[in-house]
């Protein structure tokens, strides 16, 4: 056992249990009771009613399964005589009030795009990226061609510049879309390609930062070391970051210079020792070949989901295209969780994936035709694999069993601890009550278990 994989293993041990886990996924295949996935749209406004002619989109779930955060440039939702630019939402499913999270500080909508919402764990705060520069009454820097990340405080109903300088000027250059809040939400990392955010940061590539929202500072995120990275090699650009649920740790994407074959291995980074190391790899020391991208911790800190074009992780034969892998940090084991019906690896790409709190299950979109035993249904579909089981069900199904022909889509934090999740769906027939025809909706998933 590596020594950062050991630490973890003490440091789980002495963090105390999470609450429920995925109670609310259940197999209607051997429980006659089980109503899973009972799929609800919830991207609606405060009365209850969707948006007549505009999608909603980029779904991010809290952990508590309260609130969901969601993008649209309806003006159904933003109560404007026009369409808005994309803005964000915060919806309630509690008491049903949907919020823009996305203001100008003038009042009303934004006046520029907003995309990719992620929630800390107990809805209140809501981070995202945005071209907007009225999000903050900032007079100077903030450009439309340039991405910025910013927060919405549900409590406080204001909006704060995340990706800021010393001096308060707005990144000089875009940020990533990829956003991770710590556990108790008071911190959040990202990454970000400007240059004038930290006084460390003199590389002029993409970084990974983190702010601490009880200091206010920004900190450049950089190991001391990799642990298992051979000799010679150096560290370029860091992307893509994601906080564990339960230790200090972020996992991001840490490409190299040369001399490892893929470039862009995934990496675990302990805060509190300041050291990484590359999780990519087999337990037998053999590293992904290819590229990988998207990481995500699960909420216990044991697994970490990434996709990667590669084939040699798994002794299945796979396709040279995107794969989802869970590595299990107890262990050491990397797990091939892109699989069908019949446990056999998907032939087509993997696009987006999510992962449980405890890591069990696994949800992913696939074009693969070989995803269900008897494939109904076209386009991008979400499924969820159980590595239980080491099989995958279709999750994004149509309520009357017909086939489903449009495009679902997920984002990384789409899992509640119980079990539920949401995704982004363009069919009509999900749910027998949807009015807006192929306009895309935001679903979750019920608790179906009795």
């Amino acid at each position: 056992m590596s020594p950062l994989i050991a630490l973890l293993a003490v440091t789980l041990e002495a963090t105390p249990p999470l609450p429920a886990s995925e109670s609310c996924i259940c197999d209607p295949a051997t429980d006659s009771a089980c109503t899973w996935p009972a799929l609800q749209i919830v991207s609606r406004d405060s009365n209850g009613q969707q948006a007549p002619r505009q999608h909603a989109a980029d779904a991010s779930l809290s952990a508590d399964g309260r609130w969901v955060a969601f993008r649209s440039r309806s003006r159904f939702f933003a109560r404007t005589s026009t369409h808005p630019r994309e803005q964000i939402y915060l919806k309630d499913l509690h008491t049903g009030e949907l919020t823009l999270a996305s203001p100008s500080f003038r009042g009303g909508p934004s006046e520029n795009q907003s995309y990719n919402p992620v929630l800390s764990h107990d809805g209140r705060r809501v981070a995202f990226v945005s071209f907007a520069t009225d999000l903050v009454p900032v007079t100077d820097g903030l450009r439309s061609m340039s991405r910025n990340v910013f927060v919405f405080d549900r409590l406080s109903g204001q909006v704060e510049l995340i990706s800021a300088s010393p001096d308060s000027d707005p990144g000089n250059h875009s940020a990533d879309l990829e956003l991770g809040f710590s556990p108790n939400g008071d911190r959040l990392v990202f990454a970000s390609r400007a240059d004038n955010l930290h006084p460390d940061d003199t590389d002029h590539f993409t970084n990974v930062f983190l702010h601490d929202f009880t200091t206010g500072v920004l900190s450049l995120v950089e190991p001391a070391a990799i642990t298992n990275l051979p000799d010679g090699i150096e560290l370029t650009q860091a992307r893509e970051p994601s906080f564990s649920g339960a230790s200090n740790q972020v996992t991001y994407i840490q490409q190299l210079s040369s001399g490892l074959p893929g470039g862009a291995p995934t990496v675990v980074h302990d805060l509190d020792t300041d050291l990484a190391e590359i999780i990519s790899v087999t337990p037998d020391g053999v590293f992904a070949h290819s590229a990988t991208d998207n990481p995500v911790f699960s909420d216990d800190g044991n697994s970490v989901l990434f996709l990667s074009q590669s084939t040699n992780l798994v002794d299945d034969e796979v396709d040279r295209d995107f794969n989802a892998y869970v590595k299990d940090l107890v262990t050491g084991e990397i797990i091939l969780a892109s699989r069908n019906a019949d446990g056999d690896p998907i032939n087509d790409r993997v696009f987006t994936a999510s992962i449980s709190s405890t890591g069990r299950y696994v949800a992913f979109t696939t074009e693969g035709r070989n995803a269900v035993s008897a494939p109904r249904s076209n386009g991008r579909q979400v499924f969820l694999f159980d590595r239980q089981t080491g099989r995958s069900r279709l999750l994004s199904q149509a309520f009357d069993g017909g086939r489903v022909t449009n495009q679902a889509e997920l984002l990384a934090e789409a899992f509640t601890r119980d079990g539920r999740l949401v995704f982004e769906g363009r069919d009509r027939n999900y749910v027998v009550d949807d009015l807006n025809g192929n306009r895309a909706d935001i679903y979750l998933t019920g608790c179906g278990a009795p």
